[in-house]
């Protein structure tokens, strides 16, 4: 109970205000007696009894235990990918996250895109999202794929990656470090492909010889 009124606590793992009006309904919401507590990973002990039922968890700004003895307790539902998309990722040559998601969000890559060029995820398929962020990013991604085939042709930075076959060992650590499979192989010779390449420099990195730049 707080003041004479009942008290609503969320017990969760990530814990997103920078949405639209997010942060608006949360103050709010603590105002009206509803309490969230980020989880730092370690899950919470549920205990029933015939006569009590006891939740402890660890409180990050508290810097100790909690227990609470709740009157109802809810369980969220666990929201999983489709199996279908591991299978789809594997033919695409798509990243999957670690939820089995499509991956757009990472430090390659704006939040619409993936690993590869002209493969966008929006929406659902990278797990979930709110309804406005998805329409954003449906409204973004038609945006991009406008100006990727709008014009019926793709431009590419001159020399975008400098390449020394003479020195080449022939290794294929570029062809299997690359994310994008921007590079493939002919008579063991690394190929590379301008138009899927990301510049990420990943593959120069992995060189063992240091030829590419």
């Amino acid at each position: 109970m707080l003041e004479g009124r009942n008290t609503v606590i969320f017990l969760v793992d990530q814990f997103q205000v920078a949405d639209y009006g997010l942060e608006r309904l949360t103050h709010r919401a603590r105002e009206a007696g509803v309490l969230f507590v980020k989880l730092t990973g370690i899950k919470p002990e549920i205990e029933t009894g015939s006569n009590a039922l006891t939740v402890s968890y660890y409180d990050q700004e508290l810097e100790e235990k909690v227990t609470i003895s709740p009157d109802c307790l809810i369980l969220e539902e666990a929201y999983k990918a489709p199996k279908e998309i591991i299978h789809l990722a594997d033919i695409l040559g798509v990243t999957a996250d670690r939820k089995g998601f499509f991956q757009g969000d990472n430090i390659y890559n704006q939040p619409i895109h993936t690993n590869r060029h002209g493969i966008w995820v929006v929406d659902s398929a990278k797990g979930f999202v709110s309804l406005q962020e998805g329409i954003e990013e449906a409204k973004a991604a038609a945006m991009d794929i406008h100006q990727f085939l709008g014009k019926g042709e793709s431009i590419t930075a001159y020399k975008r990656l400098l390449f020394d076959e003479a020195k080449c060992g022939k290794c294929l650590t570029c062809y299997r470090s690359c994310p994008h499979l921007a590079i493939s192989y002919y008579e063991v010779k690394p190929v590379f492909h301008e138009l899927a390449c990301k510049a990420c420099g990943i593959c120069a990195a992995a060189c063992p010889i240091q030829i590419m730049r």
